[in-house]
């Protein structure tokens, strides 16, 4: 006889990102979901919050990533409040794009094939056994230091803009654009189908 395993939205949120998964993304947060940290240069759909927003963000994630993972180091717990340490890793194997506040790319960083692996904090807070909110402390500088787009260098500065003059840069920002599209419609199409009877709920 198996013994049921004890809901862990935190750890699910990881997961959702790694995998891509929609049905693990749907259970890891609450529908009014707030990330603090979707306007820091994620794709625009990633603002919507809810489960829709947790499924942006790790389309948008992906499209740059691959291998992605999330070692948890250490959690701690007060109230409704977790703090969860992690050590998070990938590969660079696609554009990397970041979006401003009028959600058009800032930047786009060409792939390297780099592997990075990097600290974060990150705080949840929970409501009734849901996540409905989430905040960070990220090293994205050690990130992009691993990666070889920062400091400059001259050949980081020429393969930016040998992408921008070809039009690479603004296919890459069209793509990220559309797949995070695509997971937020795929994710809202999930969302209207659901009843109070069936809604993806951590069990009691």
């Amino acid at each position: 006889m198996s013994t049921p395993t004890t809901p862990d939205p935190v750890s699910d949120q990881y997961m959702a990102i790694s995998t891509g998964d929609l049905d693990i993304a749907r259970r890891a947060v609450s529908l009014d979901w707030h990330n603090r940290e979707a306007a820091a240069g994620e794709a625009p759909a990633a603002k919507r919050g809810g489960p829709v927003g947790l499924a942006v963000t790790a389309a948008w994630l992906r499209s740059a990533f691959s291998d992605i993972t999330f070692e948890e180091i250490e959690r701690l717990r007060d109230g409704n409040v977790i703090i969860s340490r992690v050590i998070f890793s990938a590969r660079q194997t696609g554009p990397l794009v970041l979006f401003s506040d009028s959600n058009q790319a800032s930047a786009v960083f060409p792939p390297t094939g780099r592997t990075f692996s990097v600290e974060q904090i990150h705080r949840h807070e929970l409501r009734a056994g849901e996540v409905i909110s989430h905040l960070a402390r990220r090293d994205d500088l050690g990130m992009m230091e691993q990666l070889g787009h920062l400091p400059p260098s001259p050949r980081s500065m020429i393969r930016m803009l040998a992408w921008r003059l070809t039009g690479k840069s603004r296919r890459a920002e069209m793509h990220a654009v559309a797949i995070t599209e695509r997971a937020a419609a795929l994710m809202a199409e999930r969302l209207t189908h659901e009843t109070p009877a069936n809604k993806a709920k951590p069990s009691p």
